[in-house]
This record gives structure tokens, sequence and C-alpha cells, in this order.
């Protein structure tokens, strides 16, 4: 059963601004610097840093095999400059059998700088694959290991297939370090039953000595009436102070709407995992509310939630016929689910329409970008400070020449300084590569 939650435009979109600010780009890395792209193409997900600021992420194409690599940006605090290092050439086993495409990632890493993520696509059954990157003493060079290869044990890929979002762990979202021990989880887009409509999992890594970790799945997906309880999760996982999960599906949900839920997993006694639906998309007149939420939460200190979908809102068929989606805020108990704005609220869509995911500084800022929109109608960074909504940055291209990179993907990453990070996906100054970036305000 559904909670049933007041929808709650607390907000009200007519008291909302927006204001105008201009902040500064800072091209970092431009991918596809040679003919084959072999220091990787097209970054996708959320970047990560380690507490010497290095930067961490993958590309889901290019490198020496084509299936993508796994990057460090290493700071040099004397400079202040970011140098590329390449990491790890995916696909570089025969048939791809390490994994390939790591897609709308965001990894992991340990107290001793090990780092862990997924691959959408490779592996024995090319349903994915999770890994792990040791270092060396002196970290300057990398072992990689597979430590879960999806599907292959299943002949109907029962344990999942195709990861994307990335892995946590508990106490992530509280600010506390991985130790390298404790169950990591993240979700399959498909696989699970025969609904092929994806699921949450648990991976222990393997002790020493032992090559592969012990994976369990929580919660296989669409086990309710017409997926009511969700389908296809593909953004990142949340845990909850009380090692609760949250997350969201892009699909399922309230019949006929089929717009995506947000849910939360809850373990019992018995060791069993007990999936609420806590909020369906689209249940309001045409999506005022949102729809198709692709990202996953983050997460403010008081354990309240945020989201973007990337469809729906108030100005729906105005810069898309399925809308040009929402920021939402559910409170920490989920009783509460809040549209916070709507986007291209603006004539000609100056503030934005298809938000990515959201990054919260600690005075409880909403950072975020969007794909369309804008005063240069690519896309624009956005800082929503409760009901202003700040365009920090608008994205340029100049007669279809889009130098400084469009598509932002994944969430910015905010590191201890404060300090704004995030890729784009697609063009940038070696063509068609993508580009990594500081945005300064």
């Amino acid at each position: 059963m559904f909670r049933k939650i007041p929808l709650a435009l607390a907000l009200t979109f007519g008291l909302a601004t927006a204001a105008h600010a201009t902040a500064t780009l800072k091209l970092l890395k431009s991918f596809c610097a040679d003919t084959g792209c072999p220091d990787g193409q097209t970054p996708s997900g959320t970047l990560i840093t380690d507490s010497s600021h290095n930067i961490y992420g993958t590309t889901q194409a290019g490198g020496t095999h084509g299936g993508g690599t796994l990057f460090q940006l290493l700071f040099n605090p004397d400079t202040s400059s970011y140098r590329y290092r390449k990491l790890y050439n995916f696909c570089d086993q025969s048939q791809c059998v390490d994994g390939a495409t790591p897609t709308n990632t965001r990894l992991v890493i340990d107290t001793n700088g090990t780092l862990y993520g997924t691959t959408a696509a490779g592996g024995p059954a090319n349903s994915g694959v999770v890994f792990k990157l040791v270092p060396n003493d002196t970290k300057t060079h990398y072992h990689y290991s597979v430590i879960y290869q999806f599907c292959v044990e299943f002949s109907g890929c029962e344990d999942g297939s195709t990861p994307t979002g990335g892995l946590t762990f508990a106490g992530q979202d509280q600010g506390q370090s991985y130790d390298g021990v404790a169950a990591l989880y993240g979700s399959t887009l498909h696989g699970g039953r025969d609904s092929d409509a994806g699921l949450i999992f648990q991976l222990v890594p393997p002790p020493a000595g032992q090559e592969f970790g012990t994976q369990r799945q929580l919660y296989k997906f669409c086990r309710l009436h017409a997926c009511s309880d969700g389908a296809n999760p593909g953004g990142n996982i949340t845990i909850d102070k009380n090692g609760n999960l949250w997350g969201t599906t892009s699909t399922g949900g309230r019949d006929p709407q089929n717009a995506g839920v947000i849910f939360e997993l809850i373990p019992s006694v018995s060791g069993a995992w007990g999936e609420t639906p806590i909020y369906s998309f689209c249940g309001e007149t045409d999506c005022a509310d949102g729809a198709t939420p692709t990202t996953g939460l983050a997460v403010d200190s008081n354990g309240n939630f945020y989201g973007t979908t990337s469809t729906g809102g108030l100005t729906y068929r105005k810069c898309a016929d399925t809308g040009c989606g929402v920021i939402f805020k559910l409170t920490s108990s989920g009783a509460t689910e809040t549209t916070l704005y709507s986007f291209c609220k603006l004539a000609k869509c100056a503030d934005g329409g298809m938000p990515e995911g959201l990054v919260l500084d600690p005075n409880s800022n909403i950072y975020g970008g969007t794909n369309i929109g804008g005063l240069k109608h690519n896309g624009n960074f956005f800082k929503l400070n409760g009901t202003t909504m700040t365009d920090m940055y608008d994205i340029k291209c100049v007669n279809n020449v889009c130098s400084n990179g469009i598509n932002p993907t994944g969430s910015l990453m905010l590191n201890a300084n404060d300090d704004l990070f995030g890729a784009f996906m697609n063009a940038g100054r070696n063509g068609q590569g993508g580009e990594l970036f500081e945005l300064i305000e």
C-alpha cells in the first residue's frame, strides 16, 4: 500500500523568484585529445574526491580498448592545479570480462585509497561487474580486479543486470569514511525477476585471499500489481542514519501514470528487506509534481531528501511534450513530498529544464545542472535557496561549436572547501569527448 502523502505544494510557485549571478567555468580536462580517444570519452556520473583533493571518475567510452576508463585528476597543492591520470582501461581482457561502459557511476574510495565501482556492461554475461582498484603503498601503480559478475550464476539474471548509479555504504551520507570491509549497496536497471525491472543489491567485499564478494538481492522490483512498487532504479542509493535504504525508480508506480516512485527499504529482524513505495509521481494534473526521476536522492543534515525529475512539472508541454522537470523535497520521515521548483517558468526557459542530480552545501543551498534552457539555450547551472532560483552559469555554444562542453552528467561534486566540480558528457575543446570542470562562484 502507498502511504497517504499530502502533495503540499507549500512553496507556491507564484512566489518563486529568479536571479542571475556570474559564475566562472574553469576547464580541467578535455577528453578525446588523440585519435581514438585513448584518454577516454563521454564522462558519465558523479565525481568523487579524497582527502588530498584528488578527483576520481569514469568515462563510459574511449580508452585503449573503447570500453571506457577510470581516471584521476591529481591535485598539485603548490599550484592549485590538476593533472589528468588514467588509472585503468576497461575491456582490457578478452571479450571485456573485466567490465565495460561504466555508466552514471559514483565511485567509492576507502581509507586506503582503494576504489570500488560498477560497469553497466562487460563481464562473462555482458551484464556488468563490480570492481575494485587497489593502489600500492606509494599510489604509483594500481591493481584491478572484478569482485562480482552479474547474471553468471543465474540464467535469468536473478541477481540483476546492468548496474548503474554507482555504489554507497552506511554512513556515507553522514560524512563517514569507508573502511573497505562493510557492505556496499547499489542498484541494477534490469534483471531480478521475469519482469526484468531491476533490483537493489548488497555486496560484501571479498576478504584477503578470496576472489569474489558475497552478493545478496535485497529487493526485486515489480512485485506488486502493474509495478506499483516501482521499476528500473537508476540513480544512487541513499542510506539514512537508521540503515534504511532510499532511492527512486524511473518507471512504475500508480497505474496508469507509470512515472516512477520514491521508495524505502527497511530490514526486518529476520534479515529480509521490505519495500514501501513512499511516493508515486504524476499524481497531479498534467504531472505538475514531476515524472521520471532518474538521479536518486541527496540528503541534508536533518535527514530530508531532495531530488529531481527529468519530466513533468507545472510547465507541462512548454519545453517538451512531457514537461521540463522539477526539484522536490521529501521529509526525513517520508510523510510529506513537496515540489520546490518547476523548471522552465521563465520566458524561453531562461531558468533551464530537464535537470540532473543535486548536491547540497552546509547552508542547504541546492546546486545542479540542466540539459536545456538557460539564457544560451544549451542548459545551465543553478543554485536554489528557498524559493530563489539563481542562474549561476549558462552553457554556451557559438555557431554550434560547444567548446566548453554540453550535457552535464550526474550531480555536481562539493569538496571539503565547498568547491564545485562536474563533468560534461559531450562536446568540448577536442570535439565530442566531453569535459571536466570546476564551477567557481
